[in-house]
């Protein structure tokens, strides 16, 4: 059972058991994510709890400010989500699908997939501006002791180095390496033992995707609510 840090405001670290099993090169690197997504979840689910109260005392704009960075966390795991589906959802069944699934290996290689992913920082940095710009001050002065989960959430998503982004960034050359080990026995035609690779990858894989999917839900409710109370204000 490996175990990872995660960071936290102080610049501290935290110890976390994270559970894999199956077999993954890019592990360390998910493992991580899957921590971060943990601090994340648990600052997305503080705004979900304490919304009524932020929703009665937002500052001019500062409810669309909060549904932009909403939606551009929703684009940063999408991206990732949607790496790793594409790899994932590889299957040899000869003779079909074979060229398919080949090209869809072939699509990770090259660097195709990092530069793909260095949209994350793009992503992070955005999330990180609207929130000291716009939300920072109001959810101290609002959230008291739960600001604490919030701030560590939009530190974690930060543009920084050793921050999630690089996270993103070294997964996507891991998931390449992948990639490449997985058509290297396509191309010996061993489809069994792709196939073996893949799955014992999705099962790596799933505790951090589970993780996602929590998380996905809880940007919805949040986004719901602010919808909701845009349409109450027209």
């Amino acid at each position: 059972m490996p175990r990872k840090t995660i960071r936290t405001d102080g610049g501290a670290s935290v110890g976390q058991n994270v559970v894999t099993k199956g077999d993954f090169v890019g592990r360390d690197q998910i493992n991580i994510l899957y921590a971060d997504t943990v601090v994340v979840s648990d600052g997305m689910q503080t705004l979900v709890k304490r919304h009524k109260g932020l929703i009665k005392t937002a500052p001019p704009s500062a409810l669309n400010a909060l549904s932009a960075v909403i939606d551009e966390i929703s684009k940063l795991y999408w991206l990732v989500d949607g790496e790793l589906t594409r790899y994932l959802s590889v299957y040899f069944d000869p003779p079909r699908s074979i060229r398919r699934d080949r090209a869809a290996l072939i699509g990770l290689e090259g660097g195709k997939i990092r530069a793909r992913a260095s949209k994350a920082r793009g992503h992070c940095s955005k999330i990180v501006e609207i929130y000291q710009n716009r939300l920072e001050a109001w959810f101290r002065a609002q959230l008291k002791e739960d600001f604490v989960k919030v701030n560590r959430m939009f530190q974690t998503l930060s543009s920084n180095d050793l921050s999630m982004v690089d996270t993103i960034e070294r997964l996507a050359l891991s998931l390449e390496t992948q990639a490449t080990q997985t058509l290297a026995l396509v191309d010996a035609r061993d489809f069994d033992a792709a196939n073996r690779k893949i799955s014992a990858a999705r099962l790596a894989l799933l505790p951090y995707r589970c993780k996602m999917a929590d998380l996905s839900v809880q940007m919805q409710l949040l986004q719901t609510a602010l919808t909701e109370a845009a349409n109450a204000a027209i």
